[in-house]
């Protein structure tokens, strides 16, 4: 695995040159779709259905991908620096614990293709209780997917490259998630990442 190479991935989705993979689309929505970050707001994004991950993305047409922020690029001082670190230390622990009871309750509901919704509002709720479990919600993500990539491959059988796509495609939800929290302009989860849910219309409410 090339860190390197996912890192370039998940920029390139960031900055719309790479579409993102629906895993269950609904009847009449597209398989692939860009994410695009508001001019306004870099912690806001549209979702741009185009009709295969061939197609090009339209917005690029006419705006410079140099000229758009992704999450991580946002600069912070020494002082906030130190803060920062403090906040995700004191964060993490209380935060991967939030993350994996969110996990189990998707193990124990057992509907399929919902995993995009359940990685968003595990980050989207870490978002939403400051920067410190934000950052921890961040890294915690990032060694689980480097873990699966390897489960993926040499005990699932997957291929490096469907492995690695896997991950991008993880990563990818999880960020989201993230910057759907920093947002404030959704109250909860599961009006924030109803997207990656209203393809399973029958998902019962109450694990919402």
């Amino acid at each position: 695995m090339e860190i390197n190479r996912v890192r370039k991935d998940i920029e390139d989705v960031f900055y719309g040159k790479k579409p993102v993979k629906r895993t269950n689309p609904k009847e009449g929505q597209s398989k692939y779709y860009y994410v695009m970050p508001k001019d306004d707001d870099p912690d806001d994004y549209e979702i741009i259905d185009v009709a295969s991950e061939d197609t090009p993305n339209p917005r690029l047409q006419n705006s410079s991908p140099n000229s758009l922020v992704t999450p991580e690029q946002t600069s912070i001082n020494p002082l906030q620096t130190v803060q920062n670190t403090y906040q995700t230390i004191k964060a993490f622990v209380p935060t991967v614990a939030d993350m994996a009871g969110e996990y189990l309750h998707m193990k124990d509901h057992g509907f399929r293709y919902l995993d995009d919704y359940h990685h968003c509002k595990a980050n989207f709720n870490a978002a939403q209780k400051g920067r410190g479990a934000a950052n921890a919600a961040r890294i915690a993500g990032d060694v689980k997917e480097g873990i699966d990539y390897y489960k993926n491959v040499l005990y699932k059988g997957l291929s490096p490259e469907a492995a690695h796509q896997d991950m991008v495609h993880d990563l990818t939800i999880n960020r989201l998630g993230l910057s759907k929290g920093r947002s404030g302009k959704w109250n909860n989860a599961k009006d924030a990442c109803a997207e990656f849910r209203d393809s399973n219309p029958r998902f019962p409410e109450k694990y919402w």
